[in-house]
């Protein structure tokens, strides 16, 4: 990619593999970025810190994000950990909180819609607060439905360096 353009890129799911799967979605996830790093963009995961991905098989380290989003009048302290897709330059960013997802072990709640829709809202209020207001990235992609409120805001105001 010599006289390309270059993209710095964040993709935001439910899931990825092999960190968590459930569906394609983390198939693609999985993947995609990998084959859009070595078009030489940089691109970088967002995804939720379910209890299910094992804290002593990646090397999860603290980003030093930490913010307290009020939900229903009650705070909510996040924080974003990182590690990197295996085999690949990807960083992948994990919202972390124990009572939304730390303490499932399944992605999706399935019966409970209210409760779904609340972790998704954390989920994606999380990912616009974390975002640094100077960062260079210039595409934001969402995939499946939980996170795609995300993208309802205008990505370049928050991304303008």
């Amino acid at each position: 990619m010599t006289d390309a353009i270059r993209f710095k890129i964040l993709m935001v799911a439910t899931e990825a593999a092999p960190f968590a799967k459930e569906g394609g979605v983390a198939d693609v996830l999985g993947s995609l970025p990998k084959e859009l790093a070595a078009l030489g963009h940089e691109v970088r995961i967002f995804l939720p810190r379910y209890g299910s991905i094992d804290l002593t098989r990646w090397p999860l380290q603290h980003t030093g994000v930490v913010r307290a989003l009020s939900m229903s009048g009650i705070d909510q302290t996040i924080s974003i950990l990182q590690t990197t897709l295996p085999d690949s330059p990807v960083i992948v960013y994990l919202l972390d909180n124990e009572e939304f997802f730390g303490r499932h072990r399944r992605l999706y709640l399935g019966l409970d819609q209210r409760e779904e829709q609340r972790r998704f809202l954390l989920f994606c209020r999380g990912l616009l607060e974390a975002l640094p207001g100077n960062s260079s990235l210039r595409r934001l992609s969402t995939h499946d439905l939980p996170p795609s409120p995300a993208s309802g805001s205008d990505p370049y105001r928050l991304y303008r360096a």
